[in-house]
This record gives structure tokens, C-alpha cells and sequence, in this order.
């Protein structure tokens, strides 16, 4: 994370995805100069700009600036995966998000014997949530989300009603205890 606990719903936070699941990306350049979109460790299946498959099977896609593309993609193995600019100096400036594939640091057994979750599960996700801004409406197409977190940029009070609801995991109750599970 960027900031400490205290920013809640302003948190950076990883992205889960289940092993050998079609994983969709809707990626868009909002700058003027170009992005040398890649995820390490992992091959963009298809990439999409303007109803064109323009790539199957590559590493990396160049995305000039105010242009944006579709990539699918499916995570074969279980890992954390980093998407970059591949100009890698973007990364210093915070250009960079991390996807957990599967179970890649064995927490399952560990989660099911704390009761944190009730049977192994084949993506994080189930236990943290995604980001609620990072998931796009439900369509007819569309996976299910196990569930989703508290992120984005909500005034304290809407995040607060959020949280009141029922319906979103709010990080900064769950990470101190999953940590406090897992370090004891």
C-alpha cells in the first residue's frame, strides 16, 4: 500500500483472479504520451483496439496516448503478476497495479483452520474482495465477483454508508486481523 491504513477506501490494492479463468481488461492511455503495456511473468492472449484484434499471444502492446484497448488474458498459473508500462522509469511514478492469481502463498489451509473462510477457495477474492471501483456493472456476460472492497474516491460518509450496508469488506477491519492470523 501507498499510504497507511488510516486512507481506508483511498488504499492501493491488489487485484484477484481465479487460476484458468478468462480475465477481461479495459485499459485506457488517458495521456499523451504512449504505454508499453505489459504483465510480467504472463502473455496478453488477445488485444483488441477499435473492433480489431490486433494481437494474439504477445508480450507486450504499445498504446499511444488517449487510445485505450481490450486485452484477454487467463492466468495459468498461481503467482502475483505485475501489470507495468514498460518504460520501466513509469514505474517509479506509481504506473503499475499487481494481480494474485489462485492461491500462490498457500493461505488456504491457514485461512480455513482460523475460520477466516469456510472451505479452501480458488481466489483471494473470496476472503478480501476486489476493488469496488475496479469492477465494471454486471452484464449478461459478465463473472460474478465473490465479493467486492471499499475503494475509490468516496467522501468518508459514502464510504461509510458502504460499509454500512453489509454488501463490501471494508480492508482496514480485515487486514489487521488476516495479518494478525497469519503472523501468530
Amino acid at each position: 500500500p501507498w499510504n497507511g491504513i488510516e486512507h481506508k477506501q483511498y488504499q492501493s490494492q491488489l487485484l484477484f483472479v481465479e487460476n484458468d479463468q478468462h480475465v477481461r481488461l479495459f485499459i485506457e492511455n488517458a495521456g499523451n504520451e504512449p504505454v508499453f503495456f505489459h504483465i510480467v511473468g504472463e502473455i496478453l492472449d488477445r488485444v483488441t483496439q477499435g473492433n480489431r484484434v490486433q494481437s494474439a499471444a504477445t508480450e507486450t502492446w504499445l498504446l499511444g496516448g488517449s487510445q485505450g484497448m481490450i486485452v484477454d488474458l487467463v492466468f495459468d498459473e498461481p503467482g502475483a503478476y505485475a501489470a507495468v508500462n514498460h518504460d520501466y522509469a513509469a514505474i517509479y511514478t506509481g504506473a503499475a497495479t499487481v494481480f494474485v492469481a489462485g492461491d500462490p502463498f498457500g493461505l488456504n489451509p491457514v485461512l480455513v483452520e482460523k475460520g477466516v473462510i469456510p472451505a479452501p477457495v480458488a481466489s483471494y477474492a473470496y476472503a478480501l474482495g476486489n476493488p469496488s471501483d475496479a469492477v465494471p456493472p454486471m452484464g449478461m456476460n459478465s463473472i460474478a465477483h465473490p465479493a467486492l472492497n471499499i475503494h475509490g474516491l468516496y467522501t468518508d460518509e459514502v464510504a461509510s454508508e458502504m460499509q454500512a450496508s453489509g454488501d463490501y469488506v471494508a480492508l482496514w477491519e480485515v487486514i489487521p486481523v488476516v495479518a494478525e492470523i497469519l503472523t501468530s
